[in-house]
């Protein structure tokens, strides 16, 4: 799979909108983007960060959402978005609304590891030094 991310930086002390951003900008992306490429996102993995912008708390971003497609040509279409005059206009005048910042925004591609039992077995038969004999012998 592969993703265009989507990460919002935090401000000490000022909130990130969420009410906004899941009633508002999410369907606001999605429907600019049938409209105009003609062409779904996938899914949508939106995390939100516990605490962002809370005093104390350095976590660097509000917000990460991470809009999912099955190839590269259909993520690095998507990615084109804000050429499109009307897409670029909207959802940069909607970013106020919820967010100091503007996003950030970076492409990748995404892989799941689901074999983690087969991880902790290599990790006990090849990759755990073996414990010396005089430390069984005790």
């Amino acid at each position: 799979m592969y993703a265009l991310s989507f990460m919002y930086p935090t401000e000490t002390g000022v909130d990130f909108n969420w009410d906004h951003y899941t009633n508002v900008h999410l369907p606001l992306g999605a429907g600019l983007t049938k409209k105009l490429m003609g062409h779904n996102i996938k899914q949508m993995i939106v995390q939100r960060v516990r605490g962002a912008g809370e005093p104390g708390n350095n976590a660097p971003y509000y917000v990460l959402c991470h809009a999912m497609f099955d190839t590269k040509d259909e993520v690095d279409k998507f990615a084109t978005l804000f050429s499109y005059p009307e897409a670029r206009t909207r959802l940069t005048q909607d970013w106020p609304k919820y967010t100091p910042h503007d996003p950030e925004a970076i492409v990748s591609e995404w892989i799941v590891m689901d074999n983690i039992d087969e991880m902790i077995a290599r990790f006990e038969n090849e990759l755990e030094p073996a414990e010396p004999a005089s430390a069984t012998a005790a």
